[in-house]
């Protein structure tokens, strides 16, 4: 049972701690990780905050592979299959370099399952109770003669989720999944090809769009939504169409102290938005975009000893979005160039790491007109530098210091956005004269564990200039497809401060008490508050670990409470709503192993909401219409063969 957290470079979830979670999506997994929240929109959506930042603010990393998808909206949730990790992690050091320049929350490095020399099939199916739907998945891996590989499929149906009170009509989601891996051995080199497949189909809160003015502002002070229907499995208008397709290709040759890799990527990914017109094609879609991503990255490692290292490398990437429908952000090209380096040293009791990184990126967007086509062009450049070290002071005391100056170029859709984002539920328009970001941060980490305790404190200071924000425009507007409210793309000056504290304790053999607690304050350099930041959240969890018993095994027994305040750092009079009350939710847990002789099986029931509590969440773009999630029960059942 692993959830390794010991450094602020790098937080882990693994073992039993991730395959309790692993029903959920990659943004809602991570949010187990303290000082991490989760950005939802709607039941099947949501991404990964760290520290404030989401978006193309936190790159996700899949067998060293970029996720390149359409990251212009809250409501895209990365195109990930959660079962397929062995380990998730989350890094913020010098080593974030190595997948770009503009990850300044961190990066969520994602390793896929292991290649193992005999026969494996892991499989299992998961009932979950709000949707009254579930889970199956298979994965396998196996070696022939000099040639290992791994195969997997996963498939997710849920209906319309339940909120203590009522159903939220048209939330229920679809969700596929394939993924291939294969390794060849040949000598020194070694040649590893990767394909995954990702399609998902959800539906859009019904009550989110609405015709007028009157029944809006008559919806967003309203406690029920304006649209509650009988449960179904269907999913009717408004509703996505997700489908995501990488291939990856990587050479990796070990000569003497050296290591070399050449990588190759391809992806694809096409997103239809359908809205809510009664007059319009159930299969005709209102957006249809299609990003298309060719990469290439050739990494050169050099040990000169056990104890020092560097890291360099080239990276290239070039990007094209075609869009068909409405417009909401323009067809555009995008080369990104960069080249890095990394140096490690490590001693006994220290370690540090210095990454220096040069990226050029040059966007071209197109407009059409009467006249003809309009061309826009963007070109941003800048240096990013992360130093990162930890030290050894006792064999009780570890201390960790990190401080970076990092840099991200505006994205398409922060530019030139323009128009109704359905998903969203909102009408979104970008500044084509915003600048490029400038961070400048510093944390700390003091960790002690000392017998039957540990704590970890770490505290971080961030100055951004330039933070591109999307924040509510106020009134409300109504047009020819609906009433929805407005947001706009700004830049601001901001500090953003925290801390982030978790400590356990084992008081007595098989008992572990465990809290983690995050507090962060985003306020602009004039003084005012920026919306839509996480809130202060407290979490305690009692875990105890049942002796074995006949043929049960690992048995643990978890009982859980987090409590999430009301956000009191908001500028409430520039929302449509103020921000909603805070709230506590328990979770409950149980799981086992019941090995076999050739089989192991394991089993794990949880309860999460597990009081039925009524809420609604800071973070959710749907919170202006209805409540979250009330009691859920999961049931998992897998086997290793």
């Amino acid at each position: 049972d692993n959830e390794k957290e010991f450094t602020d470079h790098s937080k882990e979830l693994s073992g039993r701690s991730l395959t309790l979670v692993q029903h959920k999506s990659l943004g809602e997994i991570v949010g187990e990780i303290n000082g991490i929240g989760t950005l939802t929109s709607g039941a099947a959506i949501s991404k990964p905050v760290i520290r404030g930042m989401h978006g193309n603010r936190v790159s996700i990393i899949t067998n060293g592979q970029k996720l390149e998808s359409q990251q212009w909206g809250d409501e895209h949730a990365p195109e990930i299959d959660s079962r397929n990790a062995s380990e998730i992690s989350v890094i913020k050091g010098a080593g974030t370099l190595r997948y770009g320049h503009d990850a300044l929350g961190g990066i969520i490095l994602i390793e896929p399952r292991a290649f193992i020399d005999t026969f494996t099939l892991w499989t299992g199916i998961t009932a979950i109770s709000n949707g009254f739907g579930g889970n199956a998945y298979a994965y396998l891996t196996n070696k022939y003669k000099k040639i290992r590989y791994t195969f997997g499929a996963n498939f997710k149906k849920l209906g319309d989720q339940k909120a203590p009170d009522y159903y939220l009509s048209n939330t229920a989601f679809e969700e596929w999944s394939t993924t291939a891996n294969v390794k060849f051995n040949w000598r020194k080199l070694d040649f590893t090809t990767t394909l995954n497949f990702f399609k998902s189909n959800p539906g859009i809160l019904k009550a989110s769009h609405i015709g007028n003015i009157t029944d809006l502002n008559a919806a967003l002070v309203a406690t029920k939504p304006s649209v509650v229907l009988p449960f179904s499995y269907k999913i009717g208008k408004p509703f996505q169409q997700v489908a995501h397709l990488s291939f990856l290709q990587k050479l990796n040759l070990v000569k003497n102290k050296n290591k070399y890799l050449i990588q190759y990527g391809l992806q694809w990914n096409k997103r239809k938005e359908f809205d809510n017109r009664r007059n319009t094609s159930i299969t005709t879609p209102q957006l249809d975009f299609s990003l298309l991503t060719n990469s290439l990255d050739l990494v050169f490692e050099r040990h000169f000893t056990p104890s020092i290292k560097i890291q360099t490398g080239v990276q290239s990437n070039f990007q094209t979005n075609q869009q068909v429908g409405y417009l909401l952000i323009p067809n555009y090209r995008q080369l990104t160039a960069g080249l890095f380096g990394i140096g490690t040293i490590e001693k006994k009791r220290f370690l540090f790491e210095f990454g220096l990184r040069y990226d050029n990126q040059q966007m071209n967007a197109f407009f059409y007109s009467d006249n003809g086509t309009i061309s826009k062009k963007k070109n941003f450049d800048g240096l990013a530098i992360n130093a990162s070290t930890q030290y050894q002071i006792s064999t009780d005391w570890m201390f960790f210091l990190q401080m970076a100056r990092l840099w991200r170029a505006p994205s398409i859709n922060e530019l030139f956005s323009y128009g109704l984002h359905h998903g969203a539920a909102a009408l979104e328009y970008g500044d084509e004269n915003l600048k490029q970001e400038l961070s400048t941060s510093v944390a700390t980490t003091l960790v002690y564990s000392h017998n039957k305790f540990g704590v970890e404190i770490e505290p971080h200071l961030r100055y951004i200039e330039n933070f591109i924000s999307l924040q509510p425009l106020l009134p409300t507007v109504l047009t020819i497809r609906g009433a929805f409210p407005v947001f706009a793309f700004g830049a601001y000056n901001v500090w953003f401060k925290g801390v982030d504290i978790q400590w356990n304790f084992a008081p007595i053999a098989n008992w572990v008490i465990k809290a983690q607690y995050s507090i962060m304050q985003v306020k602009q350099k004039n003084g005012g508050y920026l919306n839509g930041m996480p809130p202060v959240t407290l979490d305690h969890s009692i875990k105890y670990l049942l002796p074995s018993y006949k043929k049960l095994k690992a048995t643990t027994f978890l009982v859980g409470y987090k409590y999430v305040l009301t956000q009191k750092w908001a500028n409430p009079l520039q929302d449509y709503t103020p921000p909603p009350n805070g709230y506590g939710l328990m979770r409950i847990a149980i799981s086992t192993i019941l090995p076999s002789r050739k089989l192991q099986h394991q089993i794990a029931l949880t309860a999460e909401n597990a009081l039925n509590k009524q809420y609604r969440d800071y973070l959710s773009r749907f919170r202006y219409y209805a409540d979250q999630q009330g009691i859920n029960f999961i049931i998992n059942y897998s086997i290793n063969f």
